[in-house]
């Protein structure tokens, strides 16, 4: 998000979209800022080394899912992250998933804090950012690069999901007949 904001500010002069970008994206970190840590103390609550994903290399399928986000910023338009955003925030957790999956899984519910928390925060997200998206002078092509940037996170999205299903030892997640 930092890198859309800086290229959002590049281009702001005379991009009424990057404008709009820029003031998304600076509340918006705001607002991010220590889901990171969340995050860590999740793994730590289910037994894992939180520090244990930030030394490893990131999996193919973490550096699509990023990376292609990156390459639009710097090299189409910013207004292309809002598209991973958009189903990154845009689709809430149910309220409760978190209890289900602690059930599920085996783990303690301490190790879902951060999906119980997202339930409840990413329906205000939604709706800043589809306000947002409602007021820019999106022109058709940068509609189908948004919806480019959509479609490829469900997909790589789904990649990382599978990637992570497919590395865990857990009876519950082995065993679920959703496999």
């Amino acid at each position: 998000m930092e890198h859309a904001l800086h290229r959002s500010l590049q281009l702001a002069a005379g991009d009424p979209v990057a404008r709009g970008v820029a003031v998304y994206l600076k509340k918006h970190i705001r607002e991010e800022q220590g889901h990171d840590e969340w995050v860590r103390e999740d793994l730590a609550a289910i037994g894992f080394d939180p520090d244990e994903p930030l030394r490893r290399l990131p999996s193919p399928a973490v550096a699509a899912l990023v990376g292609a986000q990156y390459y639009w910023v710097s090299h189409y338009h910013p207004v292309c992250l809002l598209g991973h955003i958009a189903v990154l925030e845009g689709y809430p957790p149910a309220r409760g998933l978190s209890t289900h999956l602690a059930k599920r899984t085996g783990y303690p519910s301490a190790g879902f804090r951060t999906l119980e928390r997202h339930a409840a925060l990413d329906v205000h997200h939604r709706n800043e950012l589809m306000q947002t998206l409602d007021g820019l002078p999106i022109s058709p092509q940068l509609q189908a690069a948004l919806g480019v940037s959509a479609m490829h996170t469900v997909r790589d999205g789904t990649r990382v999901i599978e990637e992570v299903l497919a590395t865990q030892n857990s009876p519950a997640l082995m065993s679920s007949p959703h496999r």
